[in-house]
């Protein structure tokens, strides 16, 4: 730009009114908040955030402030089908989880270090429990899995030394459980 059409340009912005400028920085802002839920892939409810993936949801995250976290089947029309790596994981505030049965996928570490967490009941959609899933939740109790569930990888409930029962479907065909002495199948 020619030095001339700068000064040409300031020149212009100085002699604009305020209250004009004001205006077009809020049509701006405006504008932004119009546009801005269609050009996001991340969404949020409360305490969940989620990332797309062609056409269905994946829980990204969890910033809620605890207790009994039920994970939602859909969002916005959108069903949410899997939890990713590391989701919960050191979230030590909540007790219980339900996952339904639009879930299909659950990553590795996803509830590892919950050291609040005593109950975990899993939809029928998930058909592998992934490598430490719930490692080390040591007050975990009670984990009820859902019929779709096949395989339970090693360590997926590694290191809960309180837990006391575990409900598996006769789907299950390939286990590897470290439980402690006291846990019953």
């Amino acid at each position: 730009m020619a030095p001339a059409q700068s000064l040409l340009r300031t020149q212009c912005l100085i002699l604009l009114p305020r209250k004009f400028l004001t205006r077009l920085c809020r049509l701006r802002f405006f504008m932004l908040l119009l546009f801005l839920p269609w050009t996001l892939t991340l969404t949020a409810q409360a305490q969940f955030s989620f990332g797309t993936n062609n056409g269905t949801l994946i829980l990204l995250g969890y910033s809620g402030s605890g207790g009994e976290v039920n994970i939602p089947s859909t969002y916005d029309g959108l069903p949410v089908t899997a939890i990713r790596d590391h989701c919960f994981s050191l979230v030590n505030t909540i007790t219980s989880v339900t996952i339904p049965d639009t879930v299909t996928s659950i990553g590795p570490y996803a509830f590892q270090f919950c050291y609040g967490l005593t109950n975990f009941v899993i939809g029928a959609g998930v058909t592998n429990i992934p490598t430490y899933t719930c490692y080390n939740c040591i007050n975990l109790r009670s984990v009820t899995l859902g019929l779709g569930v096949s395989t339970i990888e090693s360590q997926a409930f590694g290191m809960c030394g309180s837990l006391l029962n575990i409900i598996l479907p006769d789907t299950v065909t390939n286990l590897d459980l470290m439980l402690s002495k006291t846990a019953t199948v």
